[in-house]
């Protein structure tokens, strides 16, 4: 998933059914344990012990899930007017720049009034085809678009197709595999653009949005994308910049710098007054693979710790006997 692949979903059976069964595993042991092992006067106080256990576990996940976050690039302005800051984003081949202003202002910003469908005219369905690929000829690429329904409604389909190609090109429409689909595999086979259009249909209404793959044999420069900031002035309050859209078009690794450029007459801020200035946004240190294989070597290891516990744990049962005659009371 991480790589960009499709998953079967029947994958999720699998874990689905492990996961059951270790929950079964383990929680019908521990209460038959608490209850078995502790005298008849602390049962519940063992078994309300156990179910402790799972607030503390829920306890330790959320303080992994505390940690891990990452606050992201920000900007404290110290004084009202308008701060260029600059976004440099490298894949250590090539470097893209964007340049954004903050507008900083004594109050609030305008208040824009939110825009709403009216009830007589429902809202469309939308197509988006992805962004900018590059790859080298002959080389698999597979294509990411996503469709909104709206408010409309019906049977629906996708179809994708050739616009435009490189004049040496050979290939057709016919040559995109799983073109019914809103993510078709596509292989260039000149160097050249390629210019593909997805159409999204639902019932008598559809959308359609266009993608250009870049097929090159030298490296694609990468993309800053970022917005202008209208903010309103509060000490200890920071701009978040978010320069999240930016990307690689050959999917490399970047390197993020934020740089402040110019400032208003009267600041005192520098380039380096940018926190968290190697961050596209804020984010988490630990997603997909690494955060899922973070928690699975965490229940293995625990499983692990049980093992010697299990082996020298010397069993007293203290199970109250059924046919054991009630204790006299003071009438008889």
């Amino acid at each position: 998933l991480d790589a960009g692949e499709f998953v079967n979903i029947a994958w999720q059976l699998a874990a689905y059914g492990i996961l059951t069964t270790a929950e079964v595993f383990v929680s019908i042991t521990c209460l038959e344990f608490s209850y078995t092992q502790a005298p008849k006067k602390m049962k519940s106080l063992i078994m309300a012990c156990f179910l402790m256990s799972v607030s503390l576990g829920n306890l330790f996940v959320s303080g992994v899930n505390f940690f891990i976050q990452e606050e992201g690039p920000t900007f404290q302005p110290d004084v009202i007017g308008i701060y260029t800051v600059e976004l440099s984003v490298s894949d250590q081949q090539r470097t893209a720049w964007k340049t954004i202003t903050i507008t900083v202002l004594n109050d609030n910003p305008p208040h824009q009034a939110k825009q709403t469908n009216d009830a007589s005219e429902p809202e469309a369905p939308t197509a988006d085809a992805g962004r900018l690929v590059a790859v080298k000829p002959g080389q698999n690429i597979r294509l990411y678009a996503t469709a909104n329904r709206g408010d409309a409604k019906g049977k629906q389909s996708y179809d994708w197709t050739l616009l435009s190609t490189p004049k040496e090109s050979k290939l057709s429409t016919s040559d995109l595999q799983k073109r019914n689909t809103r993510n078709p595999t596509f292989v260039p086979d000149v160097v050249g653009s390629y210019d593909l259009n997805f159409t999204y249909q639902i019932g008598a209404q559809q959308a359609s949005d266009t993608v250009r793959v870049l097929c090159g044999k030298t490296n694609t420069a990468p993309r800053a994308i970022a917005d202008d900031i209208t903010w309103s002035f509060q000490e200890d309050h920071p701009v978040p910049l978010d320069g999240a859209s930016s990307f690689d078009p050959d999917g490399d690794t970047l390197r993020v710098n934020w740089r402040l450029v110019t400032t208003p007459e009267l600041s005192q801020r520098t380039a380096d007054d940018i926190g968290s200035p190697d961050q596209l946004t804020a984010g988490s240190k630990l997603s997909g693979a690494s955060y899922y294989l973070f928690f699975t070597l965490c229940m293995l290891v625990t499983a692990i710790l049980f093992i010697p516990v299990a082996m020298r744990y010397q069993v007293k049962s203290y199970v109250p006997d059924s046919h054991q005659a009630a204790p006299p009371t003071e009438e008889s």
